[in-house]
């Protein structure tokens, strides 16, 4: 990451900033401004650390950050395509969780969190669990299927 980068993501990443590093203050935000030397600089001053290790610790965390950022994106998108077009994935859920049947996918009408507690209820499945089936079979399917053009990887 460079200078231009981090000055370009500063007003998303303050708050998490302030999560992260607590010792942080209004006023030390306002003083860093987006600059990438003034966050080392007070973050310096904070907690006492080189700026090697502010760097590393800082760049891995805002890396962190926007992998889970692009994951629920694509979460999302799943749900958002899995509802228009789960009738056309009917089909091919009941063969991904063969205990399913033709009325549980009535009953669910397309909404993907029905679809996850079915998998909790049906497989006993914990909830992060039923969800990662969910995205993992659908987004495979759409990702398979690219000739549909609501799933991107930004």
């Amino acid at each position: 990451m460079d200078v231009e980068e981090f000055g370009s993501k500063w007003a998303q990443m303050r708050s998490p900033f302030q999560k992260w590093w607590g010792r942080l203050t209004d006023a030390d935000l306002v003083r860093i401004d987006g600059r990438l030397d003034r966050m080392i600089e007070v973050l310096q001053e904070r907690y006492g650390l080189g700026p090697e290790r502010i760097a590393r610790e800082l760049f891995a965390r805002m890396a962190k950050l926007e992998r889970s950022q692009r994951q629920h994106r694509f979460a999302t998108q799943i749900r958002d395509t899995w509802k228009d077009h789960w009738v056309r994935l009917r089909g091919q859920a009941l063969s991904w969780w063969g205990i399913l049947t033709e009325a549980d996918l009535d009953d669910v009408a397309g909404e993907a969190e029905a679809v996850i507690e079915l998998l909790q209820n049906r497989y006993g499945y914990t909830r992060d669990l039923a969800e990662a089936e969910f995205n993992g079979r659908v987004g495979e399917h759409l990702i398979l299927h690219r000739s549909n053009p609501v799933v991107r990887h930004d």
